[in-house]
């Protein structure tokens, strides 16, 4: 099929439009023809075809802004090459035991996906998002000084949601409580989360330094059950385990989500 024509010319209005909400390849494979033409066609139009700007024009809400912040003070990874990359990105990974919070992760985030998880190896999956110039914020944020740092807007910034995802990525059971492992901050930024935490939400959350193992950030059995009322019905189902030994004043179906994975999508 090709490109519609009028008067013996293709319709410059007609291509210029699916090119701002498709990419080359979508519309060629549209018109059963090569990507190539598709390119030549827009160049001859003088029609722009940088699909980032695609990509922008998906505006973040708070859940995807609380996700990113939260997960990268945990797992999740920021990637930008300069004079490569003009726009930062995603790479999240989790093992095979994590797949449904994976998962859900991707859920929240698909709308600047690349595609669904994909296996990367025998011991966990992955996906990457599309460049996004929201996502060059929080690459500033965390790695504008060349090492991965608690940025100075972690006050502005951390929820009780974000605060979840930074639990659920790095959190381990403690006692009748959990910690948080952030051996991948310097004592003096768990010092000033530990402040934040307190000032902003009231919690009490001591610095454990465990030797040469690193150190951690540990909620008291208090401040563990309010912070779980806050988040109350948006924990993954499959991450539950982390707050089992916490006495909590409700049944443990009442703070979680069900499964995101639907059992019949390959995501291999």
């Amino acid at each position: 099929m090709a490109i519609p024509r009028e008067g013996g010319k293709y319709k410059k209005e007609i291509l210029e439009k699916q090119l701002a909400t498709m990419t080359q390849k979508e519309v060629a494979k549209l018109y059963n023809t090569s990507q190539q033409y598709i390119a030549i066609k827009a160049k001859q139009f003088g029609i722009n075809t940088d699909y980032s700007r695609i990509t922008n024009s998906v505006e973040f809400t708070q859940e995807m802004r609380d996700l990113v912040f939260g997960s990268l003070l945990g797992d999740l990874h920021l990637q930008k090459v300069e004079g490569v990359n003009r726009y930062a990105y995603i790479r999240a990974e989790q093992g095979v035991k994590q797949k449904d919070y994976l998962y859900f992760k991707y859920e929240i985030l698909k709308a600047i996906c690349k595609s669904a998880p994909k296996k990367y190896s025998n011991r966990s999956y992955y996906f990457q998002s599309k460049g996004h110039k929201e996502l060059n914020r929080y690459y500033e944020m965390f790695y504008g000084t060349g090492r991965k740092v608690l940025p100075k807007e972690f006050e502005d910034e951390i929820t009780n949601k974000a605060l979840l995802y930074w639990i659920l990525d790095d959190g381990t059971k403690s006692g009748t409580s959990f910690e948080i492992t952030a051996d991948g901050f310097s004592i003096e930024d768990c010092e000033r989360a530990i402040e934040v935490l307190k000032r902003k939400f009231d919690y009490d959350v001591k610095l454990r330094i465990r030797g040469e193992k690193g150190h951690s950030l540990r909620f008291s059995s208090e401040s563990a059950i309010k912070f779980l009322e806050s988040v109350k019905g948006f924990i993954p189902q499959s991450m539950f385990y982390k707050f089992d030994r916490i006495k909590l004043p409700c049944p443990c179906n009442d703070y979680v989500v069900a499964s995101s994975i639907n059992e019949d999508e390959d995501i291999g």
